[in-house]
C-alpha cells in the first residue's frame, strides 16, 4: 500500500512529533500504523521514540525487517536498541548473520561503558604515510575528521595524535610517525562512561582514543557522543512524560489525515514493506 502523501511528507518533515503522537497509542495502534510505512521512513520515526517503545517495537518485527531497520540507524544507538531488547528478540536476532558487524562490536562491551559509545570504524592515518599522502587520504573523509587525528601502525597499533592545523602546515615529504605526540589521555573501552565524561579533558579535545590491551586502537569516542549517551535517560523521560496541549492539537490534525491510510488497513492480508 501507497502512504497518502500528506502523510508521508507529514513524516518527512515531522518525524519527532509523529513519534511523540505513536507514543499516545497502544503498541498494537503503533505497529499496524508502522507497517504500511517504508524502512527508511520508520526508521526515521524510531529515532525519536522512547527506548521502551522502540526497543518493544522491533521485538515484534521478523529478524528481516529489524535488521533493515537497525542498519538505517547510527550505529551506537542501534546497538543500544538491540541491547534493551527482551532476551528471546535480542538472540534471535544476533543468532542471524546479517547484524552488522558494528552493532556486535559495540555490543561485546557493557552498558554504559566507553566501548559501548565509542566509534568503532574510526578513520585513521598509517604511520608510514608523508604527509601529503595524509592530506590527499583526509580529503575523502572531509566530514568525518575532527581536530584530533589517530595514527595506527601495524594490525591498528596505536602510534599516536597529530593535531590537523600541524598536519596541514607539514612539509609534503615529513613522515607521518615523526609527527605523532603521545594523547592526553587514552582510553580503555572498559571504562566507565560517567567517570569519562567528567574528566577536564574534554576541554581541550573533542575525541580521545580508545585502546585495548596490546595497544590495539579499538575505537575513538567523541565528546559530542559522551554528553548525548548521558543526556539520553532524560530526553526519554521528557519524550514519555505529559504532552503539551499544541502537540495534542497538531496530533488531531495528523490522525485525521491518516484516517484513509489506517481505516483501508487489513492486518490479516498485508504485506510486508520491501
Amino acid at each position: 500500500m501507497t502512504a497518502d502523501p500528506v502523510v508521508e511528507r507529514f513524516i518527512e518533515t515531522h518525524a519527532d512529533q509523529v513519534a511523540r503522537l505513536l507514543e499516545t497509542t497502544g503498541a498494537d495502534a503503533m505497529r499496524d500504523f508502522l507497517a504500511v510505512l517504508s524502512t527508511l521512513q520508520v526508521a526515521s520515526i524510531m529515532r525519536y521514540l522512547s527506548r521502551h517503545s522502540a526497543c518493544h517495537y522491533l521485538a515484534t518485527l521478523d529478524a528481516d525487517r529489524a535488521v533493515a531497520i537497525i542498519k538505517i540507524l547510527p550505529p551506537q544507538y542501534a546497538a543500544s536498541l538491540v541491547r534493551d531488547m527482551p532476551l528471546p528478540a535480542r538472540q534471535a536476532l544476533l543468532a542471524g548473520e546479517s547484524m552488522p558487524y558494528r552493532i556486535r562490536t559495540i555490543l561485546r562491551y557493557p552498558k554504559g561503558s566507553v566501548g559501548a559509545e565509542m566509534d568503532s570504524n574510526p578513520i585513521s592515518l598509517h604511520e608510514g604515510m608523508t604527509a601529503k599522502q595524509a592530506r590527499t587520504f583526509l580529503k575523502k573523509y572531509r566530514q568525518h575528521i575532527c581536530d584530533s587525528l589517530f595514527v595506527t601502525g601495524s594490525e591498528q597499533r596505536f602510534v599516536g595524535v597529530i593535531a590537523l592545523k600541524e598536519l596541514l602546515f607539514a612539509k609534503n615529504t615529513a613522515n607521518i610517525a615523526s609527527l605523532c605526540k603521545p594523547p592526553m589521555q587514552r582510553l580503555s573501552p572498559w571504562d566507565a562512561l560517567a567517570a569519562v565524561g567528567l574528566h577536564p579533558g574534554w576541554q581541550q579535545v573533542a575525541a580521545l582514543p580508545v585502546i585495548e590491551r596490546g595497544g590495539r586502537l579499538s575505537g575513538i569516542l567523541h565528546a559530542d557522543r559522551v554528553r548525548e549517551a548521558m543526556s539520553m535517560e532524560a530526553v526519554a523521560t521528557t519524550l514519555s512524560g505529559d504532552l503539551a496541549d499544541d502537540i495534542f492539537a497538531l496530533g488531531e490534525l495528523f490522525w485525521s489525515a491518516c484516517a484513509d491510510l489506517l481505516s483501508d488497513y487489513d492486518t490479516a492480508t498485508r504485506s510486508e514493506p520491501a
